[in-house]
């Protein structure tokens, strides 16, 4: 499911709520990252992702994790990138557990 602009916003008004989860590299994210976060994703739909760059002027580093995340974790999407922080988010198989989104 494509999330529409709508439900983004209301994805990242729920990340508001919650601190970054994990903290990766600028340089590369190994793969023991991506397996952590994806059995984070097991428990939670929304997860935080907070981007260590070297160089704060590097603004695309940030696009390119958000871009490896969502290809690499299954059903991920990125609702929204502020500053050096990703915000996924992947439907709970669970339906009794899944956020009601408009």
């Amino acid at each position: 499911m494509k999330l529409t602009s709508k439900q983004k916003a209301q994805i990242r008004k729920e990340a508001n709520k919650i601190k970054a989860s994990f903290q990766i590299g600028a340089q590369e994210v190994h793969r023991s990252n991506i397996l952590a976060i994806r059995e984070s994703f097991n428990t939670k739909e929304i997860l935080k992702v907070k981007v260590n760059r070297a160089n704060k002027e590097d603004k695309n580093i940030t696009k390119e994790l958000a871009s490896l995340l969502e290809k690499e974790i299954a059903g991920s999407q990125v609702a929204g990138i502020v500053g050096t922080t990703i915000i996924l988010y992947r439907e709970h198989e669970d339906v009794e557990q899944r956020m009601k989104l408009n």
